[in-house]
């Protein structure tokens, strides 16, 4: 399953730097991962790490995961919990212990090209719903969260004061995306339970009802240094380089939304997303293909359906397009058909709908500015 992912600092950085196998340079390695940083000791210390997103490293335009990058390659993960907030109050919370949700793994050669690593670890914390632009987010975990040194070293615990602050930028892009299961599964059992008790002489319920999960999440990341016992952590004291590269955390994996540049965008994928423009671009083209027009996007959470991390064919998709800034349409496209979307294009900020007509589901999103130009495209493959 291929990780969609916002990656656009790391996607320009790639294209002026050679690609090499990543190694540690000489006197460098997970105890000290930057010349000029201090050294430390990994048998007492979880040592240096990265948060993405935050304040001086904000995802732009999308963002459905919270990573957490270290240059050690020990981390086991723990059972301590992460709480995300907006102002006003909890919208999400998981466990590490929840293999499902949060994934341990290794660096790939393209993120430890950006980081200037020879290895390493990213914890990534995959968002149900993904983050708005320019909404204050904050984040707070338990300690022990993750562990390294065979156990003997534990992750502290993030507190409101140290707070990991998520911050997505943009004037255009995409927000609360999230996939949702079929309705119509539930409406179903709901009827026949009906049935059953009319035919039994007993009154059932006249509707069914759909139980939704409202789950607003996304992420960022402080700096500074923590100490507490044997515990040191450090998330500051970076260059210019790793700061762009961690934004390659969602490089890979599955379920998460991927964007480049234009200057990333290939001419196929160009190519379908033009064709799937040229198959209807408008309301009246989307109601004769069956989708919904505006109205029906504009649906109640109790319609859509509980939120799932991993669509199927009968799931919709839902989420939010932002037109500003120099982008002045958005192009949506499914390569191989599995994703039906109400409308082919939008040239103002606007809900959308996607119906998930095949379990491989692939879909794509192109941002375009008066001149035609590609400004960035997000993409993802399951």
């Amino acid at each position: 399953m291929k990780k969609i992912a916002l990656m656009a600092a790391l996607a320009m950085m790639v294209t002026v730097m050679p690609v090499q196998a990543a190694e540690w340079k000489e006197g460098l390695g997970p105890q000290q991962p930057y010349a000029g940083v201090p050294e430390v000791d990994l048998t007492q210390t979880m040592g240096y790490i990265m948060l993405y997103p935050r304040d001086k490293m904000p995802a732009e335009h999308f963002c459905d995961s919270l990573n957490i990058y270290l240059p050690r390659e020990d981390i086991v993960r723990g059972t301590g919990e992460l709480h995300l907030y907006d102002d006003e109050g909890e919208v999400y919370a998981v466990s590490f212990a929840d293999e499902s949700q949060v994934q341990i793994l290794s660096l790939t050669e393209e993120e430890m090209n950006g980081l200037v690593w020879g290895g390493g670890t990213n914890i990534s914390i995959k968002l149900p719903v993904s983050l708005e632009m320019k909404k204050n987010y904050y984040v707070l975990m338990d300690e022990g969260c993750f562990t390294a040194s065979n156990g003997s070293v534990v992750s502290l615990p993030v507190n409101k004061e140290g707070a990991w602050a998520p911050v997505v930028n943009g004037d255009f892009g995409v927000e609360n995306l999230a996939y949702r299961k079929e309705v119509a599964v539930v409406a179903d059992a709901a009827t026949d339970a009906a049935a059953e008790a009319a035919a039994a002489g007993t009154s059932g319920p006249s509707e069914a009802t759909a139980i939704s999960v409202n789950i607003l999440p996304e992420a960022n990341a402080g700096e500074g240094t923590q100490t507490s016992g044997s515990t040191t952590t450090t998330t500051g004291g970076m260059d210019a380089a790793a700061m762009s590269a961690a934004s390659s955390s969602q490089a890979q994996g599955g379920g998460t939304a991927s964007a480049t540049t234009g200057s990333g965008f290939d001419a196929a994928a160009m190519s379908a997303a033009s064709s799937s423009q040229a198959q209807g671009g408008d309301a009246a083209t989307a109601a004769a293909a069956g989708t919904s027009t505006d109205a029906d996007t504009e649906a109640s959470e109790e319609e859509l359906g509980e939120v799932t991390m991993r669509p199927v064919k009968g799931d919709t998709m839902t989420l939010d397009i932002v037109i500003g800034g120099d982008a002045v349409s958005a192009v949506l496209y499914s390569e191989n058909g599995s994703v039906l979307f109400d409308r082919q294009e939008v040239k103002s900020s606007a809900p959308v709908t996607g119906q998930i007509l095949d379990n491989d589901v692939s879909w794509g999103i192109v941002f375009l500015n008066a001149d035609g130009d590609v400004l960035d495209v997000l993409s993802a493959d399951f």
